[in-house]
């Protein structure tokens, strides 16, 4: 995963060259990017200089990811990169 710091925020879960998950900030609030290139907020403001827990679990059986913030499910399905089978270590 990938993370720049700074008064947003963006990160990627990659395989290769190609992002599989990405979550950025979409005004205030934390978003993951969806496969449209829109952010999809997931109701949790973003605070700079504040430890989060994010996780993203990924479902390789049904392509999608669910996506945790602080152990609270935030997003259930997300799909993801079509063809991806792995990600980055």
């Amino acid at each position: 995963m990938t993370i720049r710091f700074s008064s947003r925020l963006d990160a990627e879960l990659k395989s290769g060259s190609t992002s599989v998950v990405k979550l950025t900030t979409a005004g205030e609030y934390l978003a993951y990017v969806n496969s449209s290139g829109q952010p999809v907020s997931l109701d949790y403001k973003y605070l700079t200089n504040l430890w989060t827990h994010i996780q993203i679990k990924v479902n390789w059986v049904t392509a999608t990811a669910d996506i945790y913030i602080n152990d609270k499910l935030r997003a259930e399905g997300v799909a993801l990169t079509s063809g991806v089978t792995a990600v980055d270590s």
